[in-house]
C-alpha cells in the first residue's frame, strides 16, 4: 500500500512545520510575529505591534487588504505567491510568511483575525488547505489590524520588536533588475504568471510604458509570457537589459547610522549566480551595514534588508578574541565584550532550503572587511587614550573620534543633508577644546578624504557645486554638486560626447557658435580640478547603453595636465573613471607651432607634471606655460574643430526602434492638433467658450470678496505654495 501527501500539508502540523519555516518547533511563535510585523512593514513605515505574549496583534497604516482576497492569502495550500519571485530589496524571501502563520494557527488551535476596510474578519481554515474569512464584527480604523493566538503557545516579540527597532533609514525605490536574474530564474519567473510579456517588461527598471511596448512588440500583441520558451525567455532578458543599466548597491537602501551604537561602517559588494543551461548570469549587489556597542558578553545579530533572520549567528570570545561564525563566513577579532549587527541589504538572499536559511557565502569577503572596519573603529572611540604622554592627541584623532557626533548633530539626527564645511564646525570645538588649538578647514578636507577613501563616503554629506554641465538642443545649464548629480537624469538620444574644460570662460564662446548642437557635445567644467560631483557625473555618463566619447581640454601647464590625469585616474576621493577620457591638449608642441604666448611658471607653486608626458614635455613645463586664453577666439575654435575631428563619431542617430517610435509619436501629435483645431471649430469653441466664462461671473464676483483672505488663509496651510496655487484650487471650485 502506498501513501502520498501533498506538500502543504507540512505546513498544518507543528512536527513538520519547521521543514518549511526553517526554525525549530519551539522558534514558531516568535516567527509568526516577525512574519506578520515584516509584511506590516513593506507596505508602510507606520506599524504598531502590542501583545501580552498569548495574543500578537500588528497594524499598519496602508491601504489595507481587499477582503475579497483574505482567505486565499491565509491558505496554506496556495503556491508560492507571484509577487516574491519579483526581485526586490524587502524584507520577503520566498512568500511562505502568511503560509506559516495559518499553518501554526491550525497546528496550535489558535485564532486569527484580520480587520480591514471597515471590518473584523476571522480567518477559518479548513482540512483541504484553503480558508474562509467570517465578518465578525465592524471596525472603525483605517489601514490593516492583524490579531493572532497561537494555543497555550508563549509568543516571543524580541524578532518582531528588532524589525521595527531597525526600521530605519532609505528605502528602495525602483522597479526590479534584469540583471539581477539568470537565465533561469529569469525563465520561472515568467512561468510563474499569466500576464502579458509588455505587462512583465514593465515591471523592470527602466522599461517605461513605451519601451515595454517596443521590447513586447517582437513577441506578438497580448502574448502572455507563460507561453515563451526558455530561448525566447533568453532572448527577452537581453532585449530588457539592453534598455537598462545595472543597479548600483547605493540604491538598495539603508538603516544608516543608529543612536545607541558606537561604530558603524557600510561596505558594498556584487556576486554572480552563474547561469548552468543559458547564456546570462545573474549580478546581485549588496551593502552591508555593521554596527557595534559595549556589552558585558559579545553577540552577533544578522539582518536582511533590515529583519532579522531566523537563524542566527554564532558569537564566542576566547583568549581576548572574538570569532563570529554562520552559514558560509568565518571572522575572527581583537576584540572583546561587544554587540555586533550585521545588515545585509539585497535584492537576493541566497538560501540553503524552504525555510530561508541565508547562506553568506558568497558575500563572506565583504562582511569581513565591514564588520573588521566597525570593530578596529569601536576600539577607537571606545578606548582610553594614554595620560602619561606616550601619545598625544593629533587634530586627526580628536576630529575622528568625534565624527559620528558631528554628523548627528549637523544632520538634525539624521534628518537633513549637510555641508562638509558644516561637518567642519561640527568637530572644531572639540579640537578646540581638547587641543586648544584652531583647526582649519584644509586640514580637515585632508583627514575626511582619507576616512572616506578607506570607509566610502559619509552618509548624508553633500559637496557644494562647483562647476556646471550645458546640454546641447536643450540649452539648459546646471550646476555640478552632490545633489545635482545624484537627481540627474541623462537626457535619451541628445549628445553622444561630453567636452571637460578646465575654464567655464569658454562655454560662452562655444554656445554662441551652436559648438554643443553641431557635434551634440555637452560641455563639462569643474573650475579647475574635477570634483566628486564632476567624476560620479561621467561615470553615470559612462554606463549609459548610449555610445559616448569625453573629452578634456587645459592650459599648457603643470597643473592643466594633472587636471587630465587626475580626471582620468584613481584618487583618494574616488576610483578609476568608468569611461576612457580623450586627452586634446593643449599640449607644447602645438603650442609652440601656433606660436601662442608662453610665460614662465610661478615658481612659489611647487608641482610636478603629470606621468604620461614624455621627458621632453615635463622639461620644458618646468619653465613655461600656455594658457587655452592665448588664443583668440577664431583659434580657439579652430584649434577644438581639428582636434575634434580626430575623434569625431558623427552626430547622434538612434536605433531604428527609437527612430520609428519618434515618428509615429510625432504623426499622432500633429494628427491630433490638427483634428483638435478641426472639431473646435465646426463646435463654435470660442463662442461656446465666452457664454460660459460669461454664466459663471456671479460665482467668479462672490468669490473676489474674499479673495485675499482666502489666498493668505491657503498660504498659512501650506506655506510651500506660491499664492498662483490658492488661485488655480478657486477657479476650479468655480468651474
Amino acid at each position: 500500500m502506498n501513501f502520498t501527501r501533498e506538500d502543504w500539508t507540512l505546513f498544518r502540523n507543528m512536527d513538520t512545520l519547521p521543514q518549511k519555516s526553517g526554525v525549530a518547533k519551539h522558534g514558531i511563535p516568535k516567527l509568526v510575529a516577525k512574519e506578520l510585523t515584516d509584511n506590516a512593514l513593506d507596505i508602510s513605515d507606520k506599524v504598531e505591534i502590542e501583545g501580552n505574549y498569548r495574543n500578537f496583534t500588528v497594524w499598519n497604516d496602508g491601504d489595507g487588504i481587499d477582503p475579497e482576497k483574505l482567505g486565499e492569502l491565509f491558505s496554506i495550500n496556495r503556491p508560492m505567491v507571484s509577487s516574491k519571485l519579483l526581485r526586490l530589496p524587502t524584507r520577503g524571501a520566498l512568500g511562505n510568511g502568511l503560509r506559516v502563520v495559518a499553518g501554526a494557527v491550525i497546528a496550535t488551535g489558535g485564532k486569527l483575525y484580520v480587520s480591514t476596510h471597515g471590518h473584523k474578519y476571522e480567518i477559518l481554515p479548513q482540512d483541504n488547505g484553503t480558508s474562509d474569512a467570517i465578518v465578525v464584527d465592524e471596525y472603525d480604523r483605517t489601514g490593516t489590524k492583524i490579531e493572532v493566538s497561537l494555543g497555550d503557545e508563549y509568543i516571543d516579540f524580541k524578532w518582531a520588536e528588532d524589525a521595527v527597532k531597525f526600521n530605519k533609514g532609505t528605502k528602495y525605490k525602483g522597479k526590479t533588475s534584469a540583471y539581477w536574474y539568470n537565465s533561469e530564474t529569469f525563465f520561472e519567473l515568467l512561468q510563474a504568471t499569466d500576464s502579458t510579456v509588455r505587462e512583465v517588461v514593465e515591471q523592470f527598471d527602466g522599461c517605461s510604458s513605451t519601451k515595454a511596448g517596443k521590447i513586447a512588440r517582437e513577441y506578438g500583441r497580448n502574448r502572455k509570457s507563460n507561453e515563451l520558451s526558455f530561448d525566447e525567455s533568453e532572448q527577452l532578458l537581453n532585449s530588457i537589459r539592453q534598455e537598462s543599466r545595472p543597479v548600483k548597491a547605493a540604491r538598495l537602501g539603508e538603516i544608516g547610522e543608529l543612536e545607541g551604537y558606537s561604530s558603524y561602517n557600510k561596505q558594498s559588494g556584487t556576486f554572480a549566480l552563474e547561469s548552468t543551461k543559458g547564456n546570462y548570469n545573474a549580478k546581485i549587489p549588496f551593502t552591508v551595514e555593521v554596527f557595534t556597542k559595549e556589552a558585558d558578553k559579545s553577540s552577533c545579530q544578522a539582518l536582511i534588508n533590515k529583519s532579522p533572520s531566523i537563524k542566527g549567528i554564532h558569537a564566542s570570545e576566547s583568549n581576548k578574541k572574538l570569532n563570529i561564525w554562520g552559514s558560509g563566513f568565518d571572522i575572527y577579532l581583537k576584540c572583546t565584550g561587544v554587540e555586533i549587527v550585521i545588515n545585509i541589504n539585497t535584492p537576493y538572499m541566497p538560501i540553503t532550503n524552504d525555510g530561508k536559511e541565508p547562506n553568506y557565502r558568497l558575500m563572506a569577503e565583504v562582511i569581513e572587511i565591514a564588520t573588521t572596519k566597525a570593530v578596529n573603529s569601536y576600539k577607537r572611540n571606545s578606548g582610553s587614550k594614554p595620560t602619561d604622554g606616550s601619545k598625544r592627541l593629533t587634530q586627526k584623532d580628536v576630529m575622528l573620534n568625534n565624527l559620528n557626533e558631528a554628523v548627528k548633530k549637523a544632520s538634525g539626527d539624521g534628518t537633513y543633508r549637510f555641508s562638509q564645511r558644516q561637518l567642519f564646525y561640527g568637530v572644531r570645538p572639540y579640537v578646540m577644546e581638547q587641543l586648544g588649538i584652531e583647526p582649519t578647514y584644509e586640514n580637515f578636507n585632508k583627514v575626511i578624504t582619507d576616512y572616506e577613501a578607506e570607509h566610502g563616503d559619509i552618509e548624508g554629506i553633500y559637496r557644494d557645486s562647483r562647476g556646471s554641465l550645458y546640454t546641447p538642443h536643450s540649452g539648459t545649464t546646471i550646476p555640478i554638486g552632490t545633489l545635482s548629480v545624484e537627481n540627474y537624469q541623462r537626457p535619451e538620444w541628445t549628445f553622444n560626447k561630453v567636452l571637460y574644460i578646465e575654464k567655464e570662460g569658454f562655454f560662452e564662446i562655444l554656445k554662441d557658435v551652436k559648438f554643443p548642437e553641431r557635434y551634440d557635445c555637452a560641455l563639462l567644467t569643474g573650475k579647475g580640478y574635477a570634483s566628486r560631483a564632476v567624476k560620479d557625473l561621467i561615470d553615470y555618463l559612462g554606463e549609459s547603453q548610449e555610445e559616448l566619447t569625453v573629452f578634456c581640454i587645459h592650459d599648457c601647464d603643470k597643473a592643466g595636465t594633472v587636471i587630465y590625469e587626475t580626471l582620468q585616474q584613481k584618487t583618494k576621493s574616488r576610483g578609476e573613471r568608468k569611461v576612457n577620457i580623450i586627452d586634446l591638449g593643449l599640449n607644447p608642441k602645438e603650442a609652440i607651432e601656433m606660436g601662442l604666448d608662453v610665460e614662465k611658471p610661478d615658481k612659489k607653486k611647487k608641482m610636478k607634471a603629470a606621468d604620461y608626458l614624455t621627458p621632453e614635455e615635463k622639461a620644458w613645463l618646468e619653465t613655461n606655460r600656455v594658457e587655452l586664453n592665448a588664443m583668440t577666439t577664431p583659434q580657439f575654435i579652430d584649434w577644438l574643430e581639428r582636434k575634434m575631428h580626430e575623434y569625431d563619431n558623427g552626430k547622434v542617430v538612434p536605433v531604428d526602434e527609437v527612430l520609428k517610435d519618434e515618428l509615429l509619436n510625432k504623426v499622432r501629435y500633429f494628427t491630433k492638433s490638427k483634428v483638435r483645431e478641426r472639431i473646435l471649430q465646426e463646435n463654435n469653441y470660442e463662442k461656446q467658450y465666452q457664454q460660459e466664462v460669461i454664466s459663471l461671473q456671479s460665482k467668479i464676483e462672490e468669490k473676489e470678496l474674499r479673495l485675499k483672505e482666502m489666498v493668505i488663509e491657503s498660504l498659512a496651510a501650506s506655506p510651500e505654495q506660491i499664492w498662483k496655487q490658492p488661485i488655480e484650487s478657486i477657479a476650479k471650485e468655480i468651474v
